[in-house]
């Protein structure tokens, strides 16, 4: 039996009661394997969210740097009442963490947010920050591997988790050129017809709700229609207020995207970043606004959510 859309993702109910449990958290919570990443898990809000942000190598992290970054992490957390953070810090290098730890501890002591965790990871061991402003001098390493953690098997097997890292993410969103030439071809096509309106409505086909990839000739049916409709259309759809409807709508516009020829990829990318949004992969939102962004940094959509993800307001109020 298929699943329907609201039977797709249901919401994750996880305990964690140790360090790897809290390790095993992040790439479910992403969708991604961490890397070069910091992680900050929240906790006593009345919407707890997590966040991720690039961890700056040593020599990138003037004092301008790890304010922002500070910020970046911290004044979302006031603004919904945190009551306590867990940050983890993915790095291969001990030196990115000498100033940045102490960056974090004082930001998130100045800000009243107990930090119950922190802890340094470098792929295959992990160590303790906590009361350590000086990473200089470690905490004792401690091997660890979540890739069979039950949370991580769980979420291998529900599809949460896609991506092996962010950069991954990053590729696979990216366009391809072989199947946006494809694309083009068939929108040229399409316009020299002028064969458009016996189209079908897009909501009501099946390949928005999740169940078939469209082909080339329907993504250039549905690009065209978008430039119709100003790029509204492509939102309006992906406001779903089922969680599990936004979970199909992200698949399908994740399928849309690398396909979509450069002059329709500012509506698509900010669909599939809704999308993501509402269906609370923040981190997918943010990968695509950041392609919306490049073709046209002044998109009042994309800089609307981009509002909205950086100051982490949760789907609901959306």
């Amino acid at each position: 039996m298929s699943d329907t859309a609201d039977d797709l993702a249901p919401p994750l109910h996880l305990t964690a009661r140790s360090d790897e449990d809290l390790v095993a958290l992040a790439p479910v919570l992403l969708g991604f394997w961490p890397d070069q990443d910091i992680v900050m898990l929240t906790f006593g809000a009345a919407h707890p969210f997590h966040a991720r942000v690039d961890l700056p190598p040593a020599a990138a992290q003037s004092s301008d740097c790890l304010a922002a970054l500070s910020a970046s992490l911290l004044v979302p957390a006031v603004r919904h009442g945190v009551q306590a953070v867990v940050l983890l810090c993915h790095t291969e290098e001990p030196a990115d963490l000498i100033r940045l730890w102490p960056a974090l501890a004082d930001g998130a002591a100045a800000a009243g947010i107990p930090v119950l965790r922190a802890l340094a990871l470098d792929g295959t061991r992990m160590r303790r920050l906590d009361g350590r402003p000086d990473a200089s001098r470690p905490a004792r390493a401690v091997r660890y591997d979540v890739s069979a953690h039950p949370f991580v098997v769980r979420a291998m097997v529900e599809g949460r988790i896609g991506y092996r890292s962010r950069a991954e993410m990053v590729r696979a969103l990216a366009a391809d050129p072989a199947a946006t030439a494809r694309v083009a071809a068939e929108l040229a096509d399409l316009e020299a017809a002028g064969d458009l309106a016996p189209v079908t409505a897009t909501g009501s086909q099946p390949w928005t709700r999740g169940t078939r990839t469209p082909s080339d000739r329907e993504v250039a049916e549905l690009l065209l229609r978008l430039r119709a409709e100003g790029g509204a259309g492509a939102q309006q759809r992906a406001a779903h207020p089922s969680r599990g409807a936004a979970v199909a709508e992200r698949r399908f516009w994740a399928t849309v995207l690398p396909r979509t020829p450069e002059p329709d990829v500012v509506g698509v990318a900010t669909a599939l970043a809704l999308a993501a949004w509402r269906s609370g992969d923040g981190a997918m939102a943010w990968v695509a606004l950041d392609r919306a962004l490049e073709v046209d940094p002044d998109h009042e959509p994309a800089l609307v959510l981009t509002e909205l993800l950086e100051r982490a307001v949760p789907p609901q109020a959306g």
